[in-house]
């Protein structure tokens, strides 16, 4: 069953308003929040849906980059579009920080929702790899070097300095949690200040400087298949940055270039080069020498072949990246045009002209 856009996840059509959309989103969440249906895994995964659906078409930007990119290649990089920083060459989903408790008052009415800081799944990296042309035609192994966030050893991603003085914290008073009423509604949810833990350390970590995190040099050895393209997108599970508080590892995602090549050039899985015959080839025909991605192998030039015209070598294409078929190799004929010729040739093309006229 093919996967829905995110304005039909809404049950909407391209071009709805912005209060169409909210409209939508409160209706589905209203019906499928996982506290309207305790231990129902379908309806939790698609109040994630629709809640990923409205993250995107709720927000303008967010909004227009998807209807410029379309559904498929901006879910690709959904997960990992915010930039973690240039050093790591990454970036940082955003789905799991999201708020909603400015609609939780229109979905639940009288009541209190509570929100913990459970596991949290890391952050998606992508780093662009440059590969020569034969490696994306043949497929290659190599190792990528890249600076990776990861949490400080010595304060385990507190940011404190564990000898350090604690004070309790002035905003939750001790208790790790704080209220926001918004309507009717109260929202209870870890107190952003101590980050649940009801203290504050008043001496920073000297390990991270109090931020928690201290950057690490890591090594990912990577797996080319062949047939890939410029701008593939290889995923490598769990080398993204660490999850928090038990969550998994995010992903590392190699977006792949192709550095030009002197002879060949690509589109799709055929390739392209010119190969130079003389007229005499040209138009009594014969075997001339090309080189492939397999190597020299013998073309055929038809008699009266035309200047730009161009041959079909089939199946001597780039490998298709799902599949065990290959491209084709197209080569255009050039015929060459002497630019010097003795008298006796001059003659020869003379008699030709009057012969064909």
């Amino acid at each position: 069953m093919a996967q829905k856009d995110y304005y039909g996840v809404l049950g909407l059509k391209r071009g709805a308003s912005e209060a169409e959309i909210k409209k939508a989103f409160r209706r589905l969440a209203r019906k499928y929040h996982p506290d309207v249906n305790p231990d129902d895994k379908q309806a939790e995964a698609k109040f994630k849906e629709i809640a990923e659906a409205y993250e995107v078409l709720g927000d303008p930007k967010n909004r227009a980059q998807y209807d410029q990119m379309g559904d498929q290649a901006f879910r690709e990089f959904f997960a990992g579009r915010r930039a973690a920083s240039a050093g790591y060459g990454g970036y940082r989903s955003s789905f799991r920080d999201m708020d909603f408790s400015d609609l939780f008052g229109d979905l639940f009415g009288e009541r209190e929702v509570f929100r913990s800081r459970g596991p949290t799944r890391g952050e998606d990296y992508v780093y662009q790899l440059k590969i020569g042309f034969m490696d994306a035609i043949r497929g290659a192994s190599t190792q990528i070097r890249l600076r990776k966030e990861e949490f400080c050893p010595i304060c385990k991603g507190s940011g404190a300095d564990p000898s350090g003085k604690w004070v309790t914290c002035q905003q939750c008073g001790g208790s790790g949690m704080v209220e926001l009423s918004r309507e009717r509604t109260v929202l209870r949810q870890v107190c952003p200040r101590c980050n649940g833990e009801g203290r504050i350390s008043e001496t920073p970590c000297k390990s991270c400087g109090g931020s928690g995190r201290v950057g690490k040099e890591a090594t990912i050895s990577v797996k080319i298949p062949p047939g890939v393209d410029d701008g593939s997108k290889l995923r490598v599970a769990g080398k993204g940055g660490q999850g928090m508080d038990g969550g998994p590892p995010g992903d590392l995602y190699v977006d792949i270039r192709i550095r030009p090549h002197p002879e060949f050039t690509r589109k799709g899985d055929d390739i392209s080069s010119r190969v130079e015959v003389s007229i005499p080839e040209a138009v009594l025909g014969g075997k001339v020498r090309v080189p492939t991605v397999d190597g020299m192998v013998n073309m055929t030039i038809p008699p009266g072949t035309q200047n730009g015209q161009k041959l079909r070598l089939k199946g001597r294409g780039a490998p298709r990246l799902r599949g065990s078929e290959r491209g084709d190799h197209y080569v255009e004929v050039r015929v060459l045009i002497p630019r010097k010729i003795d008298e006796e040739t001059r003659k020869i093309f003379r008699d030709l002209r009057i012969k064909l006229s």
